[in-house]
């Protein structure tokens, strides 16, 4: 049996050109702050702590905090570890791979000005800050190699293909011309352009793979030396925050603040996916006048780009009731973001005989749509010990069933119906715990540390058929360090380590089933048909390092 995945990848392409799933919702929706060094040591547990321009997207009562107008600027860089191995290495990608990618950005850059009244109770100074945030770094580079001897990912374009493509009818398939108008999956399109499928035997809506066999007795299989398979996907992605602060100090007791921001977003995943014959004379393609040639390789690929601006709100209140302790509090609206997206898709094959090979790359397509997030709640407790020591752990949680899809041109049109009825039956509740930690064993040197705990959103079937909250969660971990000068000076530097859970991707559709002695599909009670031969499943071990310097001055 498969797994019950993280997260599932049934191919390399969506059946249709735009069709948003979980997956997108939650790449919109999720954050992970960075922030300064200084933040991001202490696990960004600064609900309650503020005074820290990278505190301002946890809680926009931070710049109310200190009286001292402050600025810094954070560069950092990240570097994303991908681990692949099959999870059965009979099925294919047996080969365990490891991959990793760096790349470099600013998350943070900001400038806070405070003015002081004067008072001694009320309003004793208030604060006015712009800041530039990063909410979440997408980032990935996964590799997938190894041997199948069973199916082939030909075989499930043209098991897929068969019945439901007629050959001759698209002859000059245009993607512009065939959006929002055929039912034929695109990666099926893009197969057959390219020649990975073909029909056979004299009907024109079955086909069969181009790195398949087929026997006089009309069975059809992959050579017997096997496929050499080989997946890759690159993702980059940066959700940032562009925030107007305003914040108040009222009787150094009461610390409220408000924050408009604009959210811009931008995502990018590129795909692949290779067989290569290990043996060419294992596989013979027939020409009608009797000559032959061997099939060499096929490929797909897939390119998907998203862009948006959206905007929220956020309202922050930090309370200081006795010496030391700090409770503080957050609220964030939904975000409501439009989105552009492009998509094209590609196909190529080789053969023997140059004369036959293929190769198809779609047009662009562009597609507009309104994407709501959902609101957003943190809490957080901290105790200082003097000038010594600070603690503090903050709860955030996050209702993802209320995550909607709208489309921007068709208001009235429920085409995104679907999809917003499985957001609501799928997901639910993330809750995220974070803690951290800052010692001062002298007056201008800091030593800080931070760990993060999230659960994931999703639901899943059990065993019984019942949906429950899914057992995964991504944890973090981080280490800093901080020095303050004279002049008010300060640098700041942060390590992080991020562990995502296991992710299974599966490469093809399975389409080798079970069959009974009339050639009849055997089926479960549910009606769905019974596997008999697995197709790959590849899992996926990611981890995500970043380092952060911050320079700054308070003035």
């Amino acid at each position: 049996m498969k797994k019950t995945a993280t997260i599932i990848f049934l191919g390399l392409f969506c059946i249709q050109a735009f069709a948003q799933n979980i997956q997108d919702a939650l790449n919109l929706s999720e954050n992970d702050y960075e922030g300064t060094a200084r933040t991001v040591a202490m696990g960004n547990a600064f609900t309650a702590l503020g005074g820290d321009i990278g505190a301002v997207a946890i809680n926009p009562a931070a710049t109310a905090v200190t009286r001292k107008s402050q600025v810094s600027i954070t560069p950092a860089m990240y570097m994303s570890i991908n681990t692949t191995s099959g999870t059965d290495a009979n099925l294919g990608f047996g080969n365990t791979m490891r991959n990793s990618e760096t790349k470099f950005n600013l998350p943070n850059l900001g400038v806070s000005f405070s003015w002081n009244t004067g008072r001694k109770f009320g309003l004793k100074n208030w604060s006015f800050a712009a800041i530039i945030n990063t909410s979440q770094t997408m980032m990935d580079g996964t590799y997938a190699q190894g041997l199948n001897k069973f199916t082939s990912m030909t075989g499930s374009l043209a098991a897929n293909a068969s019945g439901i493509l007629q050959d001759g009818d698209y002859p000059g398939y245009n993607s512009n011309e065939m959006s929002g108008i055929s039912n034929i999956p695109s990666d099926i399109i893009a197969a057959y352009q390219a020649g990975l499928i073909s029909n056979y035997g004299g009907f024109n809506d079955q086909y069969i793979g181009a790195a398949e066999n087929l026997y006089d007795n009309g069975d059809i299989s992959i050579g017997k030396n096997g496929l050499d398979q080989f997946f890759g996907r690159r993702i980059r992605g940066t959700k940032r925050d562009y925030t107007l602060n305003n914040a108040y100090n009222i009787s150094d007791i009461v610390y409220i603040g408000l924050n408009l921001s604009i959210s811009d977003y931008s995502y990018s995943q590129e795909e692949y996916l290779r067989e290569d014959a290990r043996e060419p004379s294992d596989v013979i393609i027939e020409y009608e006048d009797g000559k032959s040639m061997n099939f060499l390789r096929a490929k797909t690929n897939y390119l998907y780009e998203a862009s948006g601006m959206g905007w929220h709100a956020k309202l922050g209140l930090i309370v200081t009731p006795v010496a030391g302790l700090r409770i503080g509090a957050a609220i964030q609206t939904p975000t409501i973001t439009r989105i552009e997206e492009k998509v094209q898709f590609g196909a190529e094959s080789k053969f023997t005989n140059s004369s036959y090979n293929g190769e198809y790359s779609s047009d662009a397509i562009y597609y507009n749509y309104t994407f709501r997030s959902p609101y957003r709640a943190n809490f957080g407790l901290g105790y200082s010990f003097g000038k010594f020591a600070v603690l503090s752990a903050d709860y955030e949680f996050c209702d993802y069933s209320t995550m909607k899809f709208k489309s921007s041109l068709y208001p009235e049109n429920d085409e995104f119906s679907y999809i917003n009825t499985d957001i609501k039956n799928f997901c639910g509740i993330s809750h995220i715990l974070r803690a951290g930690a800052e010692i001062k064993p002298l007056p201008w040197l800091a030593v800080r540390a931070g760990y993060n705990y999230m659960t994931s959103p999703e639901k899943v079937w059990n065993e019984d058929g019942a949906l429950v909250n899914s057992k995964v969660y991504t944890q973090s971990a981080s280490l800093g360090l901080g020095f303050s000068l004279r002049n008010g000076v300060y640098f700041d530097l942060a390590a992080k380590g991020k562990f995502y859970p296991a992710e299974y991707i599966i490469p093809y559709q399975d389409y080798i089933f079970q069959t009974d002695s009339n050639g009849n599909y055997i089926e479960d009670e549910n009606g769905y048909k019974l596997v008999a031969v697995y197709t790959p499943e590849i899992k996926n071990m990611k981890q995500l390092f970043s380092v952060f310097f911050t320079i700054g001055m308070k003035f």
